[in-house]
């Protein structure tokens, strides 16, 4: 197998994400293969492995960095306690909107692809992929929950509800185009008034 500079190396490996969050997004993990994600970078198809163990390690590197970067946002939202309801919905909406405009994490909920992933990604780096897909959501519920900002109960339980509308986009054909965003608005704004009416015991 031929050896890179690192220079080389560089220019190839941005060139094989580059190449792979636009066809994984477009194609799928299945449906892309390594020669797709090769030929781009200039690179024989044997060279890939100098590189990634597999293409789904490249799609969970991938990935873990978007997670990484919603992680960062939830952060920076978690501070913005002065309006619980409404900061809950935006974040809510927002964190739609940021999984509708990229194709790449779209392909998460996809079952088939899903399942590939859980088969040949090592266990650890899956079950790391898997927390880290709720863990920021997780980590806000439990901070608003320390803050008194939401109801009590479980945050895994809670987390899931407050992205459960993200399993909505994907039948969004089926609820109508003309009436989807209606909904997820309406959604958001019952579920953001429901778990922060933080009833307290006098």
């Amino acid at each position: 197998m031929k050896s890179f500079s690192e220079e080389e190396r560089n220019r190839i490996r941005n060139a094989l994400r580059e190449t792979a969050a636009m066809e994984f997004g477009r194609r799928g993990i299945r449906g892309t293969g390594i020669q797709d994600l090769c030929g781009r970078a200039g690179i024989a198809s044997g060279s890939f492995y100098a590189f990634y163990d597999s293409k789904e390690r490249l799609y969970a590197e991938l990935l873990g960095e978007r997670y990484a970067a919603n992680a960062e946002a939830f952060r920076r939202v978690s501070a913005m306690t002065s309006r619980p309801a409404e900061t809950l919905e935006a974040l809510m909406k927002g964190a739609l909107e940021a999984f509708r405009s990229d194709p790449l994490l779209r392909r998460i909920v996809d079952p088939e692809d899903r399942a590939l992933l859980r088969r040949k990604l090592p266990e650890e780096v899956w079950k790391t992929l898997d927390e880290a897909s709720l863990g920021a959501m997780e980590t806000f519920v439990r901070d608003w929950q320390a803050r008194g900002l939401l109801v009590e109960g479980d945050p895994r339980t809670l987390a899931l509800l407050l992205t459960s509308h993200f399993f909505l986009y994907l039948h969004a054909d089926q609820i109508g185009e003309d009436r989807f965003d209606a909904v997820i608005a309406l959604f958001a704004r019952c579920t953001a008034r429901g778990l922060t009416e933080v009833r307290r015991t006098p």
